[in-house]
């Protein structure tokens, strides 16, 4: 069985540390300092730390945690960015696929989050800053609470699918935006707009497709995990009627 890491140091990490957050018994969190250190095997509290990737000493330490099952470590270290999960006794780990959150163009450019999860830790980390990553920091830092890792882990699966239906309606609109001008007085050349539409269709089909492959890896392998918790995953934002889009083809 996958143990999970006894004790964590943020100061191993230095500026590798987006940031990290303490869960107490009743799931609400609080930032941790950057030299914050802490026993994950002493109470009923989890942690999500969230890591840099493009910082040397990130990879460094990712290399180094032997606690890390050696295909963990390679999912987080690879140049592979393909969607991926993986199951290893209370252990998941992998991919998903996201929307950077700086982005603003049409259609947003897609990025990648690594993930690690244990009962009572969640690790996480990004090439480039993820909106499901800096959505559910957010809602922790506002006060919403979790009932454990898992409820967190699956948080930011419902964040991920809102921001890539965001992205199809943002398209969406834009498509309506050049049609209304096609159909006007003020029609002019829109095939820059066009083009620029399309390849940001051609984008969020590539999200989408990375999103199911996902949940289906997530169905597929649901009974080989030994913990209720991840079993359950999925169901609920399902149960809630949250699905990730069909994808931006039909839009318009």
């Amino acid at each position: 069985m996958t143990a999970q890491p006894a004790r964590i140091d943020l100061a191993d990490l230095g500026p590798g540390v987006a940031w990290a957050f303490e869960f107490d018994e009743n799931g609400r969190g609080r930032l941790l300092e950057g030299n914050s250190s802490f026993d994950l095997t002493r109470g009923r509290r989890f942690v999500w730390v969230h890591l840099i990737l493009g910082n040397v000493r990130t990879r460094d330490w990712i290399g180094a945690q032997d606690v890390l099952p050696p295909e963990a470590r390679e999912v987080f270290l690879s140049k592979d960015r393909h969607p991926s999960l993986h199951w290893g006794g209370e252990a998941l780990w992998g991919t998903l696929h996201d929307v950077r959150h700086e982005d603003q163009t049409a259609g947003m450019e897609a990025t990648d989050l690594r993930f690690a999860l244990w009962p009572q830790f969640l690790l996480t980390a990004r090439h480039h800053a993820a909106r499901s990553a800096m959505a559910v920091k957010d809602q922790a830092e506002k006060g919403a609470t979790f009932e454990d890792s898992a409820a967190l882990f699956e948080s930011l699966l419902v964040a991920a699918a809102d921001s890539i239906g965001e992205a199809t309606q943002e398209i969406a609109g834009q498509l309506d935006q050049i049609e209304d001008r096609v159909l006007s007085d003020a029609f002019k050349d829109e095939s820059a707009a066009l083009l620029q539409l399309r390849r940001g269709i051609s984008r969020q089909e590539r999200l989408v497709q990375a999103a199911h492959s996902v949940l289906r890896q997530l169905e597929l392998n649901r009974a080989e995990s030994v913990l209720q918790a991840y079993r359950d995953l999925g169901l609920q934002g399902a149960a809630g009627g949250r699905c990730f889009p069909c994808g931006p083809s039909s839009a318009g």
